[in-house]
């Protein structure tokens, strides 16, 4: 009886977590430790990047960062971070992965 309300306990966390946060879950002996990755020490300018740059990336890789480039070179610079939906294979969610590393602004 003890483990059910243990996995409910865990489950009822996890259902009722903040949407929009990536969520990374560690069981230790002792405690479940839920975290969320910290923000590189730096960020990507997205409109000054180039391929091996926007490949440095978390869940993007050549043929993405190919996307994004190419979706710049056709339409003109990224204004906001949902702009970046516009190149094929980013949806919603890897958005969201991507937000902390993005800065849209443009040169210096």
């Amino acid at each position: 009886m003890l483990i059910v309300l243990a996995v409910f306990a865990c489950l009822w966390t996890l259902k009722n977590l903040p949407r929009g946060d990536q969520v990374r879950f560690e069981a230790t002996e002792r405690a479940a430790i839920f975290s969320t990755p910290a923000p590189p020490d730096g960020t990507i300018r997205v409109n000054d990047a180039e391929l091996e740059d926007l490949i440095a990336l978390p869940g993007i890789g050549e043929t993405l960062a190919q996307a994004i480039l190419t979706e710049k070179e056709l339409h003109g610079s990224y204004h906001y971070a949902e702009d970046l939906m516009a190149a094929k294979g980013i949806g919603p969610a890897k958005l969201r992965e991507l937000r902390p590393w993005l800065d849209m602004s443009e040169g210096e």
